[in-house]
């Protein structure tokens, strides 16, 4: 089992990939991007932290949980 310091040193730092997949020549041109996907979560949090003001925002510790579903 690899270490947590040889699997990190393994991965892109750009694209998360294992770097013998994404920076192999044979692999030139053969990735495709997918569409982006949304983090509601963080879209909550970003929407939140635009409509209230705190002093020294960057000291605060943010959170967003899911609303309960009616039963």
């Amino acid at each position: 089992m690899l270490s947590l310091a040889e699997y990190r040193a393994g991965i892109c730092p750009i694209c998360g990939y294992p770097k013998e997949i994404c920076q192999a020549a044979e692999n030139a041109n053969q990735f495709v991007a997918n569409p982006p996907s949304r983090c509601h979560a963080t879209t909550a949090l970003k929407q939140f932290q635009k409509d209230n003001e705190y002093e020294h925002p960057e000291a605060l510790v943010w959170s967003a949980s899911i609303k309960p579903r009616p039963s």
